[in-house]
């Protein structure tokens, strides 16, 4: 599988540590006709993988309106999926965000800080695995 990523604000080339061990997860997980949360979509590598992986529907959110837009043009690069949404919200406040699967590749202190919020997020079977 490959994603094409074009570098530039957004953090998420595929070549970080933290990034290959997202992906490695996302690969190792079953996506197949899932809804998934990316969290601090950064470049969109993530969001871009589990399309790629057979995710149905992918919701991509950032602060940054600048990795938003680098997100978005990588998206283009690789064939502009349809069920693919970036949006720019903040996890932590955001109401009504809710996945099968919820992948945020942040820095431990954000980690830990929205990890109860992060969980609610996932849908009630998805708790439960």
């Amino acid at each position: 599988m490959t994603v094409v990523i074009e570098p530039a604000m957004g953090f998420g080339s595929g070549h970080h540590a933290t990034t290959r061990l997202c992906l490695d997860a996302l690969q190792r997980g079953e996506l197949q006709g899932r809804c998934v949360l990316d969290v601090g979509t950064g470049s969109g590598v993530l969001a871009l993988a589990a399309v790629r992986l057979g995710a149905a529907a992918v919701v991509a959110i950032d602060v940054d309106p600048d990795a938003l837009e680098n997100a978005r043009g990588n998206a283009a690069l690789n064939g502009a999926p349809r069920n693919v949404e970036f949006r720019q919200a903040d996890f932590r406040h955001e109401a009504g965000l809710q996945a099968d699967v919820v992948v945020a590749n942040l820095t431990g202190a954000m980690l830990q800080s929205g990890a109860a919020r992060s969980r609610a997020r996932s849908y009630p079977e998805a708790r439960s695995s």
